[in-house]
């Protein structure tokens, strides 16, 4: 048993190029807990998966305790590709409608879960004094045929919830597109398409490596480093904090609406990865369409 209390499972290791034999990193994932739901749901047998719609209770249980989620339709809605063309790179939609966000029943927060994830919680978005954003986009990875699902909590506790179906496997698992070291770990990239009104894009350059991928060159695990949080701000105030994990793509991307009054200008961005290594970067001025 890990320090968590979660049964470690062998996990096969191999030794590639004269390197020593590591184990994978997920189970130091594990033993720091990261990954809370693995012990509710080691109790079948040795090897047997857990069924969707036991991770699923799992997961709400978790989350939610036993409030009920309700349909998230006129409230929430979610866009996600039947099946993914790269499951490390699977895109998301989510759109709040104008009249849920300045009705009476606002929203506190929104969550995206990937079901079958090693990690379910993809993103949790907390809105900042102008309200949530209208609509966000991001990619995310998809390690097995799972139920995406974006849940919106209102002020009052109400949850509703909207869901796809994503058939995809390995995203997790995939080997990086760039080598560890290659470009500049934090760097940012900011845009405003023209003519998509205050639609903006950051993007920023991070393995965030899920712990579960090995180095293509040396076959050696690669340990989990990956973007915890983000906020943005707009003239020093928060627009929105998200709270991310290992389920987010390699250089993560979002994409949103900028709400109320905010304008693009004087935009400041503050991101801080597995390590407690923190990235900034400030936009004074408008972006182009060509800074993307």
């Amino acid at each position: 048993m890990s320090a968590a209390g979660v049964k470690e499972v062998s996990l096969p290791t191999m030794r590639a190029r004269g390197h020593r034999r590591r184990r994978c990193p997920l189970l130091a994932l594990l033993a720091t807990a990261m990954l809370p739901l693995a012990e509710s749901l080691a109790a079948g047998p040795e090897g047997e998966l857990p069924s969707p719609e036991a991770v699923w209770e799992a997961i709400k249980t978790q989350h939610f305790g036993s409030r009920p989620i309700e349909s998230g339709e006129g409230i929430i809605t979610l866009e996600a590709p039947a099946r993914a063309e790269e499951p490390a790179f699977t895109p998301i939609h989510i759109g709040l409608p104008a009249q849920v966000l300045s009705g009476a029943r606002q929203l506190s927060r929104v969550l995206l879960f990937v079901d079958m994830n090693p990690e379910p919680l993809a993103l949790e978005l907390r809105g900042g004094y102008a309200g949530l954003p209208a609509t966000f986009a991001t990619r995310v990875r998809v390690e097995r045929y799972s139920h995406v699902r974006a849940i919106a909590e209102t002020n009052e506790g109400r949850l509703h919830m909207a869901e796809a179906f994503v058939e995809a496997s390995g995203g997790c698992s995939a080997p990086p597109q760039a080598r560890a070291g290659e470009g500049s770990v934090g760097e940012m990239r900011f845009s405003s398409p023209l003519g998509e009104g205050k639609q903006v894009q950051v993007s920023i350059r991070h393995p965030n490596a899920s712990g579960l991928q090995r180095d293509p060159w040396t076959h050696d695990w690669i340990p989990p480093h990956f973007i915890r949080s983000l906020a943005v701000s707009h003239a020093g105030q928060l627009v929105f904090h998200a709270r991310t994990g290992i389920s987010m793509s390699e250089n993560p991307t979002l994409r949103f609406t900028l709400p109320g009054n905010v304008g693009v200008a004087q935009l400041q961005v503050e991101a801080m990865d597995s390590t407690g290594e923190l990235y900034q970067q400030e936009w004074r001025s408008s972006p182009s369409a060509e800074e993307e």
